[in-house]
């Protein structure tokens, strides 16, 4: 009678829907490094990724009916979003967890069941903004643990959202996020780029999330300030495999979960906010010397730029005039290679995001 999801106030224990990932959420007290209590935590983190990981992965079991997926049953009820937002969490655990290898090797692969669903459909079907809702919804619903919901005054709430728009601006629509989720997701994002710049770029589970936070589907101005604030640290957003093979089938997946989408006027996406083309070329005017050719960073700012260039050329006067004064500055190089990725993108067969991530692997990485 019901998803296990469903029943979230049933059974012997006062546990929510989606415990076993809020579980990798909660506060680790301080302990001595190398001491039995690090042992300890180490031990339950690495537990509750084992159970994740099988509860997510075991596909089916036999009734009286007979095969059943059990995913169906109660993973597959669980928000993508909600999943992933639980599992970065656990990068802003004690730094002597994170060292362990074996946290490593249970993140890593249950994180990218999830971050590929983006690009695959599920038993939900949810769509690239709605994992994004998703996560920031639920960073703002753990951020407001312990605080009274009830007996709220709606006149206080109202004079609190009032103020979040002086400090971060009127909500965008188009977004669907209130000011309260995005002050909490800034939030979130803030202590996750302290403490990659502190210690998080060197563990690979930190730069997977930290790249997460530039998708698409997060607040446009949030992604903004996390590349202002990875100044100088940018070039550590590529993975060590990353750099020894920049053609790589991984890079390339990250790359095509980074923008939005090919030429709009031919895949229907949307366009690029100006805000953020200006980030990613303020971004490789400051940092040309650090951030590598074939690195990630790079990448994204040249699909990004040269994808608005084409749409531009073809659709928006104003546009062009923009992205010739966005683009000043440049360097020689990185200039050639947005305008042969806009030109190419241009003269594909369909203008996809496929077809515009190989433009950018070829001209960029493959020297084609």
């Amino acid at each position: 009678d019901g998803s296990l999801a469903d029943r979230s106030d049933d059974g012997l224990l006062p546990l929510g829907g989606f415990w076993p990932w809020q579980a990798l959420s909660g506060t680790v007290p301080s302990f001595k490094e190398g001491g039995a209590e690090e042992e300890e935590a180490s031990s339950v983190v690495a537990s509750c990724l084992h159970m994740l990981l099988a509860i997510e992965t075991q596909d089916s079991c036999d009734d009286s009916s007979g095969a059943v997926d059990v995913r169906d049953l109660y993973a597959h009820r669980i928000q993508t979003g909600t999943k992933l937002y639980h599992l970065c969490h656990t990068c802003l655990l004690p730094e002597g967890l994170l060292r362990d290898e074996g946290f490593r090797k249970s993140f890593v692969p249950l994180f990218c069941l999830y971050a590929k669903r983006d690009s695959e459909s599920s038993s939900q079907e949810q769509t690239p903004m709605s994992i994004g809702q998703a996560f920031v919804e639920a960073c703002y619903q753990h951020s407001s643990t312990g605080n009274s919901k009830k007996g709220s005054d709606n006149r206080s709430n109202d004079e609190e959202e009032k103020a979040l728009e002086i400090l971060i601006g009127k909500r965008d629509v188009s977004e669907g996020f209130s000011q309260k989720s995005i002050q909490a997701f800034d939030d979130f994002a803030g202590e996750m780029c302290d403490a990659f710049s502190e210690y998080g770029a060197q563990y690979e589970p930190f730069v997977h999330c930290i790249r997460l936070l530039l998708r698409p589907y997060f607040p446009t101005a949030s992604r903004c300030k996390i590349l202002s604030r990875l100044r100088g640290l940018l070039h550590l957003l590529t993975l060590e495999d990353e750099s020894t093979n920049p053609a790589s089938a991984c890079m390339f997946t990250a790359l095509m979960q980074g923008v939005t989408g090919g030429l709009p006027f031919r895949d229907g996406s949307h366009r690029d906010p100006p805000e953020l083309l200006d980030a990613f070329a303020s971004v490789m005017k400051d940092e040309v010397s650090s951030i590598p050719p074939g690195g990630f960073v790079y990448l994204l700012a040249v699909a990004h730029l040269a994808r608005n260039l084409a749409s531009s050329s073809v659709k928006c006067e104003c546009g062009l005039e923009a992205m010739k004064r966005r683009t000043e500055g440049l360097g020689d190089d990185i200039l050639a290679n947005i305008t042969t990725v806009a030109n190419r993108l241009l003269a594909s067969a369909s203008g996809t995001k496929q077809e515009l991530i190989d433009a950018v692997m070829q001209v960029c990485v493959m020297r084609m």
